[in-house]
């Protein structure tokens, strides 16, 4: 039996959006993990609450950024790394 012959959708000319999380874990309303990736789009309740929380959206970056991303959080001296330790102290 022949093997499937998958296409992504990139190779197709579709271009998926693609956002890391690199902030501080969160638990409540929704559960957030440092890393996490979202594909295609926030999910509705990741959306709502963005958009309550907007000083933690800073912290979505695209995946293509996400080393420079972790470069900034490993410098203090660096304004995601400053934004980071705010929040965190924040929960």
């Amino acid at each position: 039996m022949a093997a499937k012959k998958t296409t992504s959708t990139a190779a197709k000319g579709k271009k998926t959006e693609q956002v890391a999380y690199v902030g501080p874990e969160v638990r409540q309303p929704v559960h957030i993990i440092r890393y996490q990736v979202f594909r295609n789009g926030l999910p509705k309740e990741v959306a709502a609450f963005f958009k309550e929380r907007a000083e933690l959206k800073r912290f979505l970056v695209p995946v293509e950024a996400l080393a420079p991303a972790m470069a900034d959080l490993n410098n203090p001296e660096s304004l995601l790394a400053r934004k980071y330790a705010e929040a965190k102290g924040a929960k």
